[in-house]
């Protein structure tokens, strides 16, 4: 697959809000864009979402790819992994990143299997490296609980592809004097895409604050031992 210098995101929305992990992802594409002298496009699936377009354009997305049909409204396996796939064999992107929670790590191995290319999960950082003479994109992603750190290069496949985790990447700031093009995606139901569909999608509010989302974060270990 040729391939052009664009770097993919897909932009999870949910109730018309898009998900922080998203917007890290995006930070984080917007890094290795411009280590590559690229471009940064989002993907965004859903229903009247032309104000999310608008949004991803302020956070740093020079490019974004809209399909928008009430029938998208929730997330649905099929038509979104369908999509997605044939939005990157159409523009061939160098590289597709998904936030990893639980519907991108649904959705990004799905796509990976349909486009017949490599991924890379629960990564806890990206970045572009000298290898053999040549540039090319790194994973790191944490292994046994934490005990070991693996990296992960691509061969020649592309789009490399891999889920980011949440807090391994800076939110980038919204600027609203930012410009970049949407481009509206024609979406037509096929019979597949209806095999299985999301009715509902109902969130769970945690008992506690998520440890990336606290500000402080106090452990403790075998050795601790009161004054």
């Amino acid at each position: 697959m040729s391939t052009n210098s664009e770097v993919w995101v897909w932009a999870e929305q949910r109730n018309g809000k898009l998900m922080d992990v998203s917007l890290q992802t995006l930070g984080k594409a917007l890094e290795l864009s411009q280590d590559i002298n690229g471009r940064v496009a989002a993907v965004l699936i859903g229903d009247d979402a032309g104000a999310l377009a608008e949004e991803l354009v302020s956070y740093g997305a020079e490019k974004v790819y809209l399909v928008a049909d009430a029938q998208l409204k929730n997330y649905q396996s099929n038509a979104y992994t369908r999509i997605i796939s044939e939005l990157i064999e159409q523009y061939q992107p160098e590289m597709m990143l998904f936030g990893a929670n639980i519907i991108g790590m649904d959705l990004a191995p799905a796509v990976a299997a349909r486009v017949r290319t490599g991924l890379t999960a629960h990564c806890s950082d990206l970045k572009m490296e000298t290898i053999d003479g040549k540039s090319q994109l790194v994973a790191t992603i944490p292994g046994f609980s934490g005990g070991m750190i693996v990296k992960i290069s691509w061969d020649e496949k592309r789009p490399c592809m891999a889920t980011l985790s949440s807090g391994a990447a800076e939110k980038p700031e919204l600027d609203q004097s930012r410009q970049g093009g949407i481009i509206t995606v024609d979406y037509q139901a096929t019979e597949d895409d209806l095999k299985i569909q999301t009715i509902e999608m109902v969130e769970k509010q945690p008992a506690a604050t998520p440890v990336e989302g606290a500000a402080i974060v106090v452990s403790g270990g075998k050795g601790v031992k009161s004054e």
